[in-house]
């Protein structure tokens, strides 16, 4: 993956109010009630992809779940990225009681979930049980098949790490 990551900065402003009570007497308790939400993009000149290759494990249904991340390149870099999110966060926190912050990466043409299928000569057994899946979830009955389809799988973890120059 060498696409360059997008990696986003977001704080929400918050309180919690609580409701009067109904007709009945009952309370519904806290409201959670966003007063503000804000994202920024993190800047930084370039990224280098710096993930482990993969290698599947021995399976011919795999689903892989990825994970991104990324890392500074330098010392340098590090306090940059340090600043940029003090600077996001002194600039928002303060608007309600609450605040959340978060960073969340994208990375453009990758997903969270992949299925693979590792033997181009598939067993017709396997490419059938894939079939009558897609088939049973148009029609919305697949909940039981689901399942036996999750025990055919096999699961992997994949890590895509960028390291950033700001």
């Amino acid at each position: 993956m060498n696409a360059s990551p997008m990696i986003k900065m977001i704080g929400i402003s918050y309180h919690y109010h609580r409701d009067q009570s109904n007709s009945e007497g009952n309370s519904s308790g806290d409201q959670k009630l966003i007063s503000n939400e804000k994202e920024e993009n993190l800047l930084f000149s370039h990224s280098r992809d710096i993930s482990e290759p993969l290698v599947l494990i021995n399976s011919e249904i795999i689903k892989i779940y990825v994970e991104k991340t990324f890392i500074s390149q330098d010392q340098n870099s590090a306090s940059n990225i340090q600043k940029q999110i003090q600077s996001f966060r002194a600039q928002y926190e303060s608007q309600d009681k609450y605040f959340s912050f978060c960073l969340k990466v994208a990375i453009p043409g990758s997903q969270e979930k992949y299925l693979c299928f590792q033997n181009n000569n598939m067993q017709s057994e396997s490419k059938f049980s894939l079939w009558l899946f897609i088939l049973l979830s148009i029609f919305g009955m697949s909940t039981c098949y689901l399942l036996w389809f999750e025990k055919q799988c096999s699961n992997q973890n994949y890590k895509i790490v960028k390291s950033l120059v700001c």
